[in-house]
């Protein structure tokens, strides 16, 4: 029933997400956060297999529309503003004006959130206030995610520390 592990033995658990190992006699667990975002764009597809720890998401390609003016590119760009206390985000679309075909390349798909650039699938900065929110650029918007932190190991409680989620 029981089972003795050595030092830096991995442990497997029923959680594919769960990467736990035995370190200074103790249960070392990280969990990894998979970039969800809820809702997922039109026409998107989810696949999880059930060892399998992120579900693969699949959505089909969407041109962006570039206008032109006077020999500037104009792309729509996403500012981002938290809204409290949900989850998600909300996003007004504004038009930048774009010098360069390489500026171009980079907005095609990201997020821009105060003055910094986060690319397509990146995570993005948070609100420090809520270490459990996840929050990612998808598709030239921000969605974020609670992680969930549950492991049921017998005989162990779990120790939290102020701000931090798991």
């Amino acid at each position: 029933m029981f089972n003795h592990y050595g030092e830096g033995d991995r442990i497997l658990t029923n959680e594919p997400c769960l990467n736990c190992t035995c370190h200074n006699s103790m249960l070392m667990c990280y969990l990894r956060v998979c970039p969800f975002t809820k809702p997922i764009g039109q026409d998107c597809t989810i696949e999880k297999k059930p060892d399998q720890c992120c579900p693969v998401i699949s959505c089909p390609e969407e041109d962006v529309r570039i206008h032109t003016d006077q020999k500037k590119l104009l792309v729509p760009v996403s500012l981002v503003t938290p809204s409290a206390p949900s989850s998600t985000t909300q996003a007004t679309t504004s038009l930048a004006p774009i010098e360069d075909s390489t500026d171009l390349a980079l907005l095609e798909r990201g997020c821009e959130m105060n003055g910094k650039y986060f690319s397509d699938g990146a995570q993005v900065d948070g609100d420090p206030s809520k270490p459990c929110e996840l929050c990612y650029c998808i598709r030239n918007r921000t969605a974020c995610v609670m992680q969930e932190c549950i492991l049921h190991v017998e005989g162990c409680e779990p120790i939290f520390q102020p701000g931090v989620c798991c």
